[in-house]
């Protein structure tokens, strides 16, 4: 592991580190039109050296409580397979079977390191599928995103589950592969099901402008009916986890999402790339498939996360459609022709995505 920093130091280093590349990137898109062969050349090195050091970054980690959440909770969950300890098969039975295997070849560093591995990896691998000559760009809008880093190093389970799912969407045209992943990423964490649940209807279902109408109406429902809906989903039992009614009920640890309550804010995060899906594909009238797909899945899981809003965990539910923010926000950018100088838009597209995730972590 890293021992050159105290682990109060992780965080600040790597938001400030790419506030400087992103302050960088600005300066790039600005310089050139993005058609240059060397545009493509750069983005393939950049990502691939900016993959290889935010995975040895993150995975070599010291462990740590205190700064990286349930980091701790995992290495205790580790060592007591280590020592024998046999699977639980009442829990996310395909992680508990990846931490049982590794525990007999590897110490709880090694794990750490190709945990992050596997996390960063499936991101960095869904992106050169989806923007083969811009992988940079969208690379570093997925590590630059307001979720990364805390389900890099603390809610490990799930960021390696979201994904592994965003790398089944970029497998869209290879369905065999694509419902593998999403079988593999719903064993990791059931929590998963809601947006493979979406992403089946969006797929048989394409209709958008139909799924943002019913979004605006979630907001309205919310609005009027308060906690009913956390109390009704939580009574459904739409999964066998007892975690998913505690997330929706609990009134423990009411500080997990910072303020409790109709969060309008977090709203109009969440809005923006729908407002950009409106954009283009209703007033543009541009229908690509892939697009179409994470944009819906994307506007079904927010609407399900903007109806339980209230809850005290409604962060973990709002994660199950932000993991797609980032590649959702700048995929029209890269592959649609929608204003003069795209590639200079696209660097302020960067800036303003990683500027929210900056100030948010500075409000801390």
């Amino acid at each position: 592991m890293f021992d050159f920093t105290l682990p109060e130091n992780y965080q600040p280093i790597y938001w400030n580190l790419f506030l400087m590349v992103t302050l960088g990137m600005i300066i790039h898109t600005q310089s050139h039109t993005g058609s240059e062969l060397k545009v493509a050349k750069f983005n393939k090195t950049s990502a691939l050296l900016t993959f290889f050091l935010v995975t040895v970054f993150i995975g070599l980690r010291p462990i740590s409580g205190t700064y990286f959440g349930d980091m701790a909770t995992y290495a205790r969950e580790y060592a007591k397979y280590m020592d024998g300890e046999t699977i639980e098969v009442d829990k996310d039975v395909l992680f508990s079977t990846y931490m049982k295997a590794c525990s007999s070849v590897m110490d709880v560093n090694a794990w750490f390191l190709l945990s992050a591995f596997i996390y960063i990896s499936c991101l960095y691998w869904a992106c050169k599928r989806m923007f083969p000559d811009y992988v940079f760009i969208a690379f570093l809008m997925c590590i630059t995103a307001f979720s990364f880093w805390g389900y890099a190093v603390n809610g490990i389970r799930n960021g390696m589950a979201t994904s592994i799912l965003v790398l089944a969407i970029s497998f869209y045209d290879r369905k065999l592969i694509a419902i593998l992943l999403c079988v593999l990423a719903s064993g990791i964490h059931k929590s998963t099901i809601l947006p493979v649940g979406a992403l089946v209807l969006a797929w048989f279902y394409p209709n958008t402008r139909l799924y943002m109408y019913s979004w605006l109406a979630c907001i309205v429902l919310s609005n009027l009916f308060g906690g009913f809906w956390e109390n009704l989903f939580s009574n459904l039992g739409l999964t066998e986890d007892d975690r998913f009614s505690s997330y929706l009920t609990s009134t423990e640890n009411a500080d997990e999402f910072s303020a409790t309550g109709f969060r309008w804010d977090f709203l109009l995060y969440s809005s923006a790339p729908i407002a950009m899906g409106y954009y283009v594909v209703v007033k543009k009238g541009l229908k690509e498939k892939l697009y179409l797909l994470i944009l819906n899945t994307y506007v079904i899981a927010n609407a399900f996360w903007i109806l339980v809003i209230r809850a005290n965990f409604s962060n973990r539910f709002a994660y199950l459609s932000w993991f797609l923010y980032p590649v959702i926000l700048i995929y029209p950018a890269i592959k649609f022709d929608l204003w003069k100088k795209p590639y200079a838009k696209t660097g302020i597209i960067i800036f303003l995505h990683f500027a929210f995730t900056y100030i948010m972590w500075l409000k801390g």
